[in-house]
């Protein structure tokens, strides 16, 4: 079975079993092996999806803490620069 990296695609593996069943003496056997090979790719599909996702959160993480840093440094330098701005009125 082709590996499925789409919804579409699974639409049309799904589609290809179905059309398969529907012929005059479709092989109930190989129905089966179909849908388990099909579950089994999925499965694997979804162990790389969780993958990805949880490689994604890190990542946002790490950029909602440079976010905060910058914002604090922004905030400081305003601090900075209104205090001088004081200072000289």
């Amino acid at each position: 079975m082709d590996k499925i990296a789409s919804p579409q695609e699974l639409r049309h593996a799904l589609s290809r079993i179905l059309t398969y069943s529907q012929t005059a003496q479709p092989s109930r056997a190989k129905i089966a092996q179909d849908l388990r090979d099909l579950a089994t790719e999925l499965e694997g599909r979804a162990e790389v999806l969780l993958r990805a996702a949880t490689k994604a959160a890190k990542e946002a993480k790490v950029a909602e803490a440079a976010w905060v840093r910058a914002k604090k440094e922004a905030e400081a330098a305003w601090r900075r620069v209104s205090r001088a701005m004081d200072k000289d009125a």
